[in-house]
């Protein structure tokens, strides 16, 4: 992917509609992921299995050397097989789809998207949006209102990168764009940021930019995945820029 085909710039009124079908996308997105892990689960695939033979033996679908068609006999229990699992796909997002919707609820009705200029509109919190050839494909959301319980400390509230452009890092670019305008302010020491593990780029772009791990548990009940916070401290983040300073190569004189 070609970086001059990249652009980032800041949140404006007239991209609320955009801005938060993204965040939808993006709470509703993992959803595909949680069904995809109850369905291969042990337990489930064995009940597949089961209640599959079941309905072959029920309707008499054993291949017979007797039956007309030789070897094609042998695909005969295949449609049990079929119409046992459509069942299960079935039960497991009606299963799994409140808790991400419960997720978008949440989101659109959070003061921060409700006004999105109040929340994000005073520096050092920004909304960044990012385009390649003129659509959105990811957005970064960080909030950097002072709070009495955490004094310095500004949060990432949205973060998110469309699939098709994962693989090329460009995740990271959202962050290089907006953590060194962040740390610029006199005012903010650390930032902290939501991941989890059914979307693991998140998580891999914030240990690359220099964030540790500061809380992680278990979320779910049958099928189960990572959920936690990471930090990246202003101290931190000036040590990985001196490093980063010193390893590049020196520009030749003239």
């Amino acid at each position: 992917m070609a970086h001059s085909r990249l652009g980032i710039r800041p949140y404006a009124p007239e991209d609320l509609d955009v801005a938060r079908f993204t965040i939808s996308k993006s709470i509703m997105e993992p959803l595909a992921e949680a069904n995809k892990r109850s369905y291969f689960h042990p337990f489930t695939v064995a009940v597949w299995v089961v209640l599959s033979y079941a309905f072959v033996d029920f309707m008499d679908w054993w291949p017979s050397s007797q039956s007309f068609g030789g070897l094609l006999s042998m695909l005969a229990p295949l449609p049990a097989f079929a119409a046992m699992a459509f069942p299960i796909l079935f039960y497991f997002d009606w299963v799994n789809r409140p808790y991400f919707e419960r997720g978008v609820e949440k989101a659109m009705a959070a003061p921060d998207l409700v006004n999105i200029e109040k929340t994000y509109g005073k520096p050092p919190s920004s909304f960044d949006l990012l385009e390649y050839e003129g659509r959105v494909i990811g957005l970064l959301a960080i909030d950097a209102a002072p709070r009495p319980d955490q004094p310095g400390r500004a949060y990432v509230r949205h973060y998110y990168i469309a699939d098709p452009y994962r693989e090329s890092g460009v995740q990271n670019d959202l962050l290089t764009h907006a953590i060194p305008r962040l740390f610029a302010s006199p005012d903010i020491t650390s930032v902290e940021a939501p991941y989890s593990m059914l979307h693991p780029h998140v998580k891999k772009a914030y240990l690359q930019q220099g964030f540790k791990i500061a809380s992680s548990r278990k979320n779910g009940h049958y099928i189960t995945w990572e959920v936690g916070t990471a930090l990246l401290t202003k101290e931190k983040w000036e040590q990985l820029q001196q490093t980063k300073s010193r390893s590049a190569p020196a520009t030749p004189r003239k």
